[in-house]
C-alpha cells in the first residue's frame, strides 16, 4: 500500500518558504547597516532620521528572522514524522535547504 508523501512535502515547502524568508531577514540588515553607516556624513536631524529608519529596517529583519526560524522548525519536525513514517522522498533535498538557512541565519 502506498502511503501519500504529505509530510514530506510540507517539510519540503516550509523549508523553501523559511529559506526565503531567511533571505529577506537578510536583505532588511543590510539595508539597516547601509543606512546607518550613510547617515554618518549628514547633519544631525537628517542622520537622525536615517538611523530610526535603518532601526526599523533591523527591528522588519529581526521579526522575519523570526518566522523563518519557524518555518524551519517545523520543516524539521515535518521532516522526522515523515521519516518515521516512512514516506518516499529525497530527504537530502529538505536537509540541505534548512542548513542553507541556517547558514543565511547565521550570517544576519
Amino acid at each position: 500500500m502506498k502511503t501519500a508523501s504529505i509530510f514530506y512535502l510540507a517539510s519540503l515547502i516550509a523549508a523553501i518558504l523559511g529559506l526565503a524568508v531567511h533571505l529577506l531577514a537578510r536583505e532588511q540588515n543590510i539595508k539597516s547597516s547601509k543606512l546607518r553607516g550613510q547617515s554618518w556624513g549628514f547633519e544631525a536631524g537628517q542622520g537622525e532620521q536615517m538611523r530610526s529608519r535603518a532601526a526599523q529596517y533591523k527591528a522588519k529583519g529581526h521579526e522575519l528572522a523570526l518566522v523563518g526560524w519557524g518555518s524551519a522548525s517545523f520543516s524539521l519536525a515535518a521532516l522526522v514524522v515523515a521519516r518515521c513514517r516512512r514516506e518516499r522522498g529525497w530527504y537530502l533535498l529538505p536537509i540541505f535547504l534548512l542548513i542553507c538557512g541556517v547558514v543565511v541565519q547565521m550570517l544576519l
